[in-house]
């Protein structure tokens, strides 16, 4: 099997231990990919905030969450906030918007909206009025607008 065989490669290769546990989320294997991420990051440590490790860290907490292991999850989510929060100013990657979004989506899907608004509100206004992120804002502004509709808060979209 090509699983077996990437294994066998090279089993403590941080990149093949990554790709495993998304081939493994990929075909719901969510206890086997749950292993594989946990060696991740057994392995690779503390390691700086990019966009890799960031997705990656939502990967996780997507499959904490759908193992069940939710208090789990929210803990994951929220380390993830907090790196993204803390982020310099002038420290911006493409797929910003794209982690943001996807954290406050499991984060409300969680129970945990009034968290994912806040995420969402602090970085719309770290962003705004800088040209290069007007991607990133839009995102940003159109999963809030999602979120305070789904809340049916009308009047604040």
């Amino acid at each position: 099997m090509q699983l077996d065989h990437l294994r066998e490669t090279n089993p403590t290769s941080l990149k093949t231990i990554g790709l495993l546990a998304f081939i493994l989320k990929g075909r719901e294997k969510y206890g086997k990919a749950e292993e594989q991420y946990r060696q991740l990051f057994k392995a690779a440590g503390e390691e700086t905030v990019d966009e890799k490790t960031l997705r990656t860290s939502l990967d996780f907490g997507s499959i904490l969450r759908n193992l069940g292991k939710n208090e789990e999850a929210i803990e994951r989510y929220e380390q993830i906030a907090d790196e993204v929060l803390n982020l310099k100013d002038d420290i911006h990657f493409i797929g910003i918007a794209d982690v943001i979004t996807g954290l406050a989506k499991e984060l409300a899907a969680l129970g945990r909206a009034e968290t994912a608004e806040k995420i969402l509100r602090l970085e719309i206004e770290k962003i705004k009025g800088e040209e290069e992120m007007l991607l990133t804002l839009a995102l940003c502004q159109l999963a809030l607008a999602e979120m305070l509709t789904e809340q049916e808060r009308y009047a604040e979209v």
